[in-house]
């Protein structure tokens, strides 16, 4: 669906996307074909570079991508 506004994804979330409505705001699980849950990069360290790759597949529209944001919880500690 069209209008993904507000939208956070989390692990924890009530209901996975593909079973959300557009428009879509608020939290919804990732539900990705292999498995790869968000928490799988619990523990790990954020640094590094990220990318964000965005595709609109559907025919006959077009998409725009106006703001988004990666925050990354966690502590501060010690280690390398």
């Amino acid at each position: 669906g069209d209008n993904l506004s507000n939208t956070r994804f989390d692990d924890e979330a009530a209901v996975g996307i593909a079973s959300g409505a557009a428009p879509f705001n608020g939290a919804y699980r990732v539900e990705v074909a292999t498995g790869n849950l968000l928490s799988a990069f619990d523990g790990l360290s954020a640094k590094g570079v990220w990318t964000l790759r965005v595709r609109d597949a559907a025919a006959g529209d077009v998409g725009r991508l106006t703001n988004w944001a990666l925050v990354a919880t966690g502590t501060l500690g010690g280690g390398s």
